[in-house]
């Protein structure tokens, strides 16, 4: 049962989310001295709302996965060992997976959504993350932009395994058995690229009634996706068509991650028969 449908928990007891409540009593516990009081806060909270659980563990997991992506930035996997880097990016991408699961499953619940928004805001600020955070909601947004996008234009997708964000940058699969990796960025039109396109990254995309050009930063970004598009698909053994979608940030509304419907209507032209 998705937030919003039936009896839910966050949905009867509005004041859940409040900060000064959750955010709270989860900062309270993993500042406590005792080892136990983040294991003891969680399951407080998960026997209070058992239905509950994928958001419960949500907004435990914000610090631990801000922490773990600060310090992918510095991790060097000669002097730690490969297996730690390793660990630490999958379980990253783990906590993007849960998150982006339970923003797109309430899509059309703002105001729980405001909640969670306005908690995870709020953990972040207290551990001095908010830089980390605000690029993390911005990415998880993106992506549930993107994945609404496909499922508006029929293609049915869903989300990788983490193990495969984490890997090879592949966010969403399409019906067809496409990969798709998703960027959000201050660009002013939509851009769906084939990686197995003759033209790829290709130059020039129509963004509403004007060209435009992708950035350096895309354009490295396109080419290192198809670069891990053609050797997944040489471990696999299989061809794997690769989709390279850019969503302006302008076309997502930054609370629940709907797209407008011009993002619908761009890449319904672009997407491949």
């Amino acid at each position: 049962m998705k937030l919003g449908e039936g009896q839910s928990g966050f949905e009867n007891s509005k004041d859940i989310f409040l900060p000064e409540n959750v955010s709270g009593q989860i900062a309270a516990a993993f500042n406590s001295p005792d080892k136990k009081a983040v294991y003891l806060a969680k399951k407080a909270l998960l026997e209070k709302y058992p239905r509950e659980a994928q958001a419960v563990e949500t907004v435990f997991g914000i610090i631990p996965t801000l922490k773990n992506s600060e310090n992918l930035k510095t991790m060097d996997a000669k002097k730690e060992g490969w297996e730690k880097v390793k660990q630490t990016l999958k379980n990253v991408t783990e906590y993007n997976f849960l998150l982006t699961d339970l923003v797109h499953d309430n899509i059309e619940n703002r105001e729980f959504l405001e909640g969670l928004w306005k908690t995870l805001s709020t953990l972040a600020r207290g551990v001095n993350h908010e830089k980390q955070f605000d690029q993390l909601k911005r990415g998880i947004l993106s992506q549930v932009a993107a994945w609404r996008v496909l499922e508006e234009n029929g293609s049915n997708p869903k989300l990788s395994h983490p193990s495969e964000d984490a890997f090879d940058s592949i966010d969403l699969w399409t019906e067809k058995g496409e990969a798709v990796q998703v960027k959000g960025a201050p660009v002013h039109g939509v851009a769906l690229i084939e990686t197995d396109t003759v033209a790829f990254p290709g130059v020039t995309f129509w963004g509403g009634s004007s060209k435009y050009h992708l950035n350096a930063h895309l354009f490295s970004e396109a080419q290192r996706f198809k670069a891990k598009i053609s050797r997944y698909g040489e471990l696999h053994n299989e061809n794997t068509k690769g989709l390279f979608l850019v969503v302006p940030y302008e076309d997502i509304d930054f609370t629940t991650g709907e797209p407008n419907r011009r993002a619908v209507d761009e890449v319904k032209k672009s997407l491949p028969s």
